[in-house]
């Protein structure tokens, strides 16, 4: 017993040194590096399932609790996918960061009616989307959920608006609305949600800078998210 705890003490302290040093220094020190670097320690300290979900729940939580590792933990999440298997395990690093994924996106309608879950759910947002735009299938393209999850979660925070949620839809879509676009099965959802967006903009309930957005947000879209001369001045100011 003693020895699985000294190893899982090793995996998260390997875990919050990684993080650390993609904090500290994002563009010093090349992200394969040193997430190759993580999975040579977890490799040795990781013996066992519980362990692996430790290590998952670890990585997890920084990523919905914290405002500036969302990519990074994307990109680790996505490496460690890829590359942590241990054979002898019944799972996966893959299918246990999946599983704690859905048990959150379970929850949002429950997560949104607080203050605090809406700071987590707007983190968790963010980190679905990056997760979206990295962990691509073996041909490249977009695995199946992922879309759906991530419209799902903008059309919840819309059901809880405030300058939080508006920013983080805002953040969200110029990041990755051109890559939704493209997804025709989520097609009619992102109408549906682009739809609350003219009719919360024409209710004129907002604060006038949130107000800005939405219509910054409809006239990107209308571009095929690509501003033209006549209206890049609105859209990016």
């Amino acid at each position: 017993m003693e020895k699985q705890n000294e190893a899982r003490i090793d995996a998260l302290e390997a875990v919050e040194l990684t993080f650390a040093a993609l904090v500290c220094n994002p563009c010093d020190v090349p992200h394969a590096e040193v997430f190759s670097c993580l999975r040579a320690r977890l490799l040795t300290s990781v013996r066992d399932e519980e362990t692996l979900k430790i290590v998952v729940d670890c990585i997890f939580n920084q990523c919905i609790q914290r405002n500036d590792i969302q990519t990074s933990g994307a990109q680790m999440c996505t490496y460690l996918s890829a590359n942590l298997n241990h054979a002898e395990f019944p799972t996966t690093f893959r299918a246990v960061f999946l599983k704690r994924c859905q048990e959150m996106y379970a929850v949002r309608n429950e997560l949104v009616e607080s203050y605090q879950g809406r700071k987590e759910l707007v983190n968790f947002t963010k980190f679905m989307t990056q997760i979206m735009m990295h962990m691509k299938l073996p041909d490249g393209s977009v695995m199946g959920p992922f879309p759906q999850v991530v419209l799902d979660l903008l059309r919840t925070l819309m059901n809880a608006v405030s300058e939080e949620t508006i920013q983080c839809v805002n953040q969200v879509l110029r990041n990755s609305g051109p890559l939704l676009e493209q997804q025709t099965k989520q097609r009619p959802d992102l109408d549906e949600l682009f739809n609350t967006f003219r009719d919360t903009y024409l209710e004129n309930v907002l604060q006038p800078e949130q107000q800005k957005i939405l219509l910054k947000l409809i006239l990107l879209r209308n571009l095929k998210w690509i501003p033209n001369e006549i209206c890049s001045d609105i859209i990016n100011n």
